[in-house]
């Protein structure tokens, strides 16, 4: 918020009168004469007293008394008039040319001043002079004024005094940090108020401010001065503002009214008439009505907007003030039976203020109130029963419960359940969701050896501390609040059913077989005994006697297995006496039980298998079982057979072998077989009475197998052994030397091949063959030696002839004793004579004497045996005596070479590197003589040139030379004595051209009116021929020029004649006589008309 404020201004005037007294400048300073100011009755005296080297006197109505410079003279008037004196001895007081005495200067802030008037007066006789300075300022500023004496390095500035004219009052402006007011005038925070004043001439002392805040210290930037007031404590609060500033101007009083500053929210509590009967999960319960009382304590309460949200409330009162204290604020409310019932406190003062969330004494509940006992609705067994053999009693054979429903209006508090047989059952049962819930589902686990009767009963109890009790018998009976008895739900709805006992028996029966070993055999009978512990075995004998407990299966001693079967029933057992059989219940207390048992004896050969299983009357089982015994009389049957019969050589095999090991046997032991081998044997696998096992002769050497073994009844087979035999899996070497694969040679060419095998190596086993690409299969002279492990072979250096040059490739095979097999195969070249060329098309450059009259692409083929580089290539052209290098391209171009590799199909040369060069058209630039050439370096480090090179089908050097002459430019005919439409005085005329060609002229004709004429020509060029006159005749002229390369150039010249009538020759002068010959008569003819005319008027 920003407050401003401007004072009117006061016009004022001053007069001054100023008394100067004149004092003579002494040795020593002097008092200077005191001078009287007079401002509307304010008298006040001023003196300086000058240095004393300057012998000067400066009197001023700027200066206070005390001193020079001190202090301002603050002007609110319309203007003020400004004197000085000035007393010094020997001024110079001549006047200048602007009128100011020599001697003497005013500056206005620091700079020459104009505008003062000033009067001398010197004293008779005396040396000392004076100037009255005066001048009268009426703009608003500041004026810093002083006077300099003298001239030259003696003169001196003395201040006169500031000078300040203000007419505008200061402005005010003031701001607050916290406007956001409610209810008009009330804040919820603190305030501070910046007050800031614009004043250039400023006093703190002069400003005037009323508040209850507390004011801070003054701080300015220019003219901007501020100061903060602090509004910290609650409470009504003022603030007012006045200023003036030096000159007195001052503002209006500003008010800015009261407001009120209420950082505190109300405080809330909240009270009950009555304690509740019980609490939980932050709900209180009651057993009877309830009222609640709401106390608000504020200075500035609103009860207008002030509310309470209640939920279940029979009544609710107003607000009421407290006439006692009047900050307190109450308001009632009523709760009848039911949940969920509260309070919470929506409190706001004028400020806005409110208690925080969640603070205590804002809330009251949720609070319930209840008055009926919880309610059993529905009873029942987690579980199906196992068995019932009656209505009376059932059977469980698992962790069963039985469970009753409750439900309550408000909320269960607690289970337990009250045994009053021999208190087994006596516990608290927990709440599956916990207290609170308004239905729970209560189980109670039945345990083993403990019934569950009707003198068990199960009690709920409800938040409000309400009970009801149940039990299996058809009533039950509710406390608290009433005693009477219900109808209970039966645990088996809808049937209403209501047993008399519940038993849990989740052990299963104990079995016991003895006498025989499984897996044994025997040639006596054996006896085996059964022994049986069931807790619960009274029971079972009285329900259950003839349910099968022994079976017993014989299968015959072969893989059909046929089998029989026989049983024993519960009524075969009996009691075999009390072996301290002890059982413990949850809760450590143990009783005994009696064991019982049977036996059975077995005779017959075979295999037994004896199964018990007894079944009690909760459905619990217990099993035994007896594996097999057995009787066995047959010896095991033994087969070998191998997978790889393949032998070389009798007994020599060049892949892995595996014998199957077969044993027919129906009670196999694999621990009872030996398998003595240089193989690897694998485990035994079974498939009825046959059994196999696997073994290996993976690795190379001389190996062997033999068999041995009996069975479980200690029956021998008969022993195998199989011969002995060679496993090799290893091929032999082979190796060429000598040279290398992919290489070229243009020396000595001498392979080697070298064949080895380790152990098994077979002479007849290693071969070789040499084939050229050209000269198909050959057979080079060569050395054999033979060793105990390989044969080395060493070919002899191949013949130096033109027609041994070809590609090789040399095969070598061998096969060891085994049949094993190795190969080894390199391919050369052989190149001592290096390429072949031959020019493309040569026939075109032979035609026409060599002469081509336009420029043609160029291709030039080579043949090399080895092949070359890409980087070994080059081309040449030469023009005249210019050898130009040629620049290789990727593709044919405008200029350069590009180079298409391929393989040679001749016949001579069948299967080598062929390389085509295509020299452009565009390197053959201008006519001239031109010789193309290529070459390279091949692999085997031939130079070659198409200049020069040895051609093998003609056994010489050959070359492949281009070389032609280009000739682009036709003749030209010039210098021609005969043009269209001459007229030639002559009987004979004798013409002449001259033929221009740079290459060569091979003929000239000339053609007169079509008819070859004879022309003669020099080594220069110059020629000449005859054209016979004919009168009146237009004559035609046609020379052709044919140089060397067939090119041809010509002229012509049409309708010129040549003669000798004057009328061809001269026909201008033949017309301008018979001009003059026309007038002439037609003079005369005019002469005669008018002759006769005349005569005929003479007549008349």
């Amino acid at each position: 918020m920003t407050h401003t404020s401007s004072h009117g201004k006061r016009l004022c005037a001053h007069r001054v009168l100023l008394a100067i007294g004149v004092a003579t400048c002494l040795a020593v300073p002097i008092a200077a004469p005191a001078l009287a100011f007079d401002t509307h009755g304010l008298t006040f005296l001023a003196k300086i007293l000058l240095p004393p080297e300057a012998c000067c006197e400066l009197k001023s109505n700027l200066l206070e008394e005390g001193g020079e410079g001190t202090g301002a003279r603050y002007c609110a008037e319309t203007s003020f008039d400004v004197a000085i004196e000035v007393a010094c001895d020997d001024l110079d007081l001549s006047p200048t040319e602007n009128g100011m005495p020599r001697g003497v200067r005013v500056e206005e802030n620091g700079e020459a001043a104009g505008g003062w008037s000033w009067d001398v007066a010197r004293p008779a006789g005396g040396k000392k002079g004076s100037v009255l300075l005066t001048k009268t300022f009426c703009d608003e500023g500041s004026y810093e004024v002083a006077v300099v004496v003298g001239r030259g390095p003696s003169k001196r500035s003395h201040s006169a005094g500031r000078l300040v004219i203000d007419r505008t009052a200061p402005s005010i402006k003031v701001e607050f940090d916290n406007d956001s007011a409610q209810n008009g005038r009330f804040f919820p925070a603190v305030r501070t108020a910046s007050i800031i004043v614009t004043e250039p001439n400023f006093d703190p002392g002069l400003i005037e401010i009323e508040t209850t805040g507390i004011v801070g210290a003054w701080t300015g930037d220019g003219d901007a001065h501020r100061v903060t007031v602090s509004f910290g404590e609650d409470g009504e609060h003022r603030l007012r503002v006045a200023a003036r500033d030096l000159a007195g101007n001052a503002t209006d009083l500003f008010d800015f009214g009261a407001f009120v500053v209420d950082t505190l929210a109300p405080s809330v509590e909240i009270t009950c008439d009555k304690a509740p009967t019980g609490s939980f999960a932050g709900v209180d319960y009651y057993n009877e009505d309830v009222t609640a009382t709401v106390s608000v304590t504020d200075e500035n309460f609103d009860a207008s907007t002030s509310r309470l949200r209640v939920r279940g409330s029979k009544s609710e009162s107003a607000w009421a003030r407290d006439e006692s204290d009047p900050r307190v604020w109450t308001k009632t409310v009523a709760f009848d039976e039911g949940e969920g019932r509260s309070i919470l406190v929506e409190a706001r003062d004028l400020a806005g203020n409110t208690p925080e969330a969640g603070e205590a004494g804002l809330a009251l509940g949720p609070l319930s109130i209840d008055t009926a006992a919880p309610e059993a609705v529905r009873a029942g067994i987690d579980g199906t029963p196992a068995s019932n053999y009656d209505q009376s009693c059932y059977f469980f054979n698992r962790a069963a419960s039985l469970f009753v429903e409750f439900s309550d209006n408000i909320g269960l508090e607690s289970v337990q359940v009250v045994d009053g047989g021999d208190g087994f059952y006596n516990r608290d049962l927990p709440l599956a969701d916990g207290a609170g819930k308004k239905t729970a589902r209560v189980p109670l686990a039945l345990a083993d050896g403990h019934e569950i009767d009707r003198d068990v009963l199960v009690e709920a109890r409800d938040l409000a501390g309400n009970e009801r009790c149940w039990s299996i018998s058809p009533m039950g009976t509710a406390r608290v609040v009433d005693e009477r008895e219900v109808e209970n739900p039966s645990v088996f709805p809808p049937w209403k059913i209501h047993p008399d006992v519940l038993l849990r028996d989740t052990a299963a029966p104990r079995l016991l077989l003895t006498g025989a070993k499984e897996g044994s055999f025997y040639n006596t009978a054996p006896v085996v005994d059964l022994a049986v512990d069931e807790l619960n075995m009274a029971y079972l004998l009285a329900h259950e006697p003839d349910q099968p407990v022994l079976t017993v299966t014989k299968r015959e001693g072969d893989a059909g297995h046929a089998q029989s079967i026989w049983t024993r029933s519960v009524a075969d057992l009996a009691v075999t006496g009390r072996d301290e059989l002890v059982f413990t219940d949850e809760h450590g207390v143990a009783r005994a039980y009696d064991r019982y048992g049977l036996s059975e004896t077995f005779s017959e050969d075979g295999h037994y298998a004896i199964e018990a299983q007894v079944t009690d009357c909760a459905k619990n089982q217990g099993t035994a079982r007896l594996a097999e015994f057995t009787v066995d009389r047959t010896a095991p049957v033994v087969r070998v057979d191998f997978d790889n019969n393949d032998a070389h050589n009798g007994k020599y095999y060049r892949v892995a072998r595996t014998a199957t090991v077969s044993v027919t046997e129906h009670n196999f032991d694999a621990a009872l077989f030996k398998i003595e081998t240089t193989g690897t044997v694998s485990a035994w696998t079974d498939d009825g009475d046959t059994h196999t096992a696997l073994v290996s002769f993976a690795s190379e050497g001389v190996h062997g197998l033999e068999v041995s073994g009996e069975d479980k009844a200690g029956n021998k087979m008969a022993p195998y052994a199989a011969g002995e035999f060679v496993v090799d899996l290893t091929a032999p070497t082979v190796a060429i030397t000598g040279i290398e694969d992919a290489c070229a040679y243009n020396g000595e060419v001498a392979p080697r091949i070298s064949f080895a095998d380790e152990a098994n190596f077979d002479p007849d086993g290693a071969a070789w063959f040499l084939a050229g690409a050209k000269n198909g299969e050959v057979r080079y002279g060569a050395a054999t030696v033979d060793g105990e492990q390989g044969r080395e072979v060493a070919f002899e250096d191949f013949s130096r002839d033109p027609d041994v040059d070809d590609i090789y490739t040399l095969t070598a095979r061998a096969a060891d004793l085994a049949g094993n097999e190795a190969e080894a195969t390199a391919t050369f070249s052989v190149n001592r004579f290096g390429s072949t060329f031959r020019v493309v098309d040569a026939d075109a450059y032979r035609q026409n004497n060599g002469y081509l009259t336009c420029a043609r692409e160029v291709v030039v083929e080579e043949v090399n045996v080895s092949g070359v580089a890409s980087e070994e290539h080059g081309a040449t052209v030469t023009q005249g005596t210019s050898v130009r290098e040629l620049e290789r391209t990727e593709e044919p171009g405008e200029t350069g070479y590009a180079i298409r590799e391929g393989v040679s199909e001749a016949e001579g040369s069948r299967g080598w590197a062929l390389y085509r060069y295509v020299i452009a058209a565009g390197n053959f630039m201008g006519d001239g003589r031109y010789h193309v050439s290529v070459r390279s370096s091949d692999l085997a480090e031939n130079v070659n040139t198409s200049s020069g090179f040895y051609d093998r089908e003609a056994n010489g050097e050959a070359a492949a030379e281009v070389s032609f002459i280009l000739d682009e430019t036709d003749p030209v005919i010039c210098n021609l004595s005969v043009n269209d439409g001459d007229v030639i005085e002559a009987d004979e005329y004798e013409g002449t051209f001259r033929v221009v060609e740079n290459i060569g002229v091979a003929d000239v004709k000339v053609f007169v009116d079509g008819q070859e004429a004879m022309a003669k020509g020099d080594e220069y060029g110059n020629y000449s021929f005859r054209v016979k006159k004919a009168a009146f005749t237009d004559r035609e002229l046609e020379i052709v020029a044919t140089d060397l390369a067939g090119r041809t150039g010509g002229a012509k010249a049409t309708g010129f004649r040549v003669t000798t009538s004057i009328l061809e020759l001269h026909p201008a002068w033949v017309a301008g006589f018979v001009v003059m010959a026309a007038v002439l008569v037609c003079l005369a003819v005019f002469s005669l008309i008018k002759q006769g005319n005349t005569e005929r008027r003479a007549s008349q």
